[in-house]
């Protein structure tokens, strides 16, 4: 498959297969009829999950729950964002600490005109307004 326009027909023995094409230098992968006309396209793979999914079809024909796997990549971790909220020593009526249970761990919670406004210990936080 090293020329692009070239494809190879992965899985087979139901009635849809895997096609891994070759466009623009780089490997896509479709859901394919029998006949080999596209139904869906997966979208793009490395070299290394192509090579996986041909090894993974020779080793069971029967079954698709080993290609699939391939397909159920793991969601980006997310950073947290900071972000700073800026309350007026004067807008604040009361101050305070709550230990939750062991699990939940600590918070402090600064209540206000209007306003509720509670920290805790993981770096998490929940605002309410008195609308």
């Amino acid at each position: 498959m090293e020329k692009n326009g070239s494809s190879k027909i992965i899985g087979g023995g139901g009635k849809f297969s895997y096609m891994i094409t070759r466009e623009d230098g780089r490997l896509r992968v479709h859901l394919a009829r029998a006949d080999g006309e596209i139904v869906e396209s997966l979208g793009e793979i490395t070299e290394k999950e192509a090579l996986e999914m041909r090894k993974s079809s020779a080793r069971d024909r029967k079954s698709f729950g080993g290609l699939l796997s391939l397909f159920r990549r793991q969601e980006e971790v997310r950073e947290p964002v900071s972000n700073n909220i800026k309350i007026g020593y004067n807008c604040i009526e009361e101050i305070i600490k709550k230990e939750m249970e062991e699990a939940a761990g600590k918070s402090v919670v600064l209540r206000g005109s209007g306003f509720q406004l509670e920290l805790r210990d993981d770096g998490g936080c929940r605002i309410h307004f008195d609308l």
